[in-house]
């Protein structure tokens, strides 16, 4: 028995050696550019480059909107255990 493997392409399965690649060479390498200086509203010195950014934000201990880092949510055992209690409490009872 032959086994052959099969990929996915526009919602077709090809054999994995017959099917084209899924990206082209062109995909590969993107450049983005640098970003324009500004002015800071701490200090009002101009900020001129993304290193430069980057530094200013370390430096005055502050993080740009949408770019926070989410904190991990602290777990309760007790709520979670009282939240527990009262559920089987209410299907004991046949609430």
């Amino acid at each position: 028995m032959v086994r052959e493997t099969f990929v996915l392409r526009d919602g077709k399965l090809i054999p994995k050696h017959l099917a084209p690649p899924r990206h082209s060479a062109a995909d590969g390498v993107q450049i983005i550019r640098d970003i324009e200086p500004y002015r800071n509203v701490i200090d009002q010195k101009v900020v001129g480059g993304r290193r430069q950014h980057r530094e200013f934000l370390r430096q005055h201990g502050v993080v740009e909107v949408g770019n926070e880092r989410p904190q991990p949510k602290q777990w309760d055992d007790r709520a979670h255990e009282r939240s527990i209690d009262q559920t089987m409490r209410r299907v004991l009872n046949g609430q």
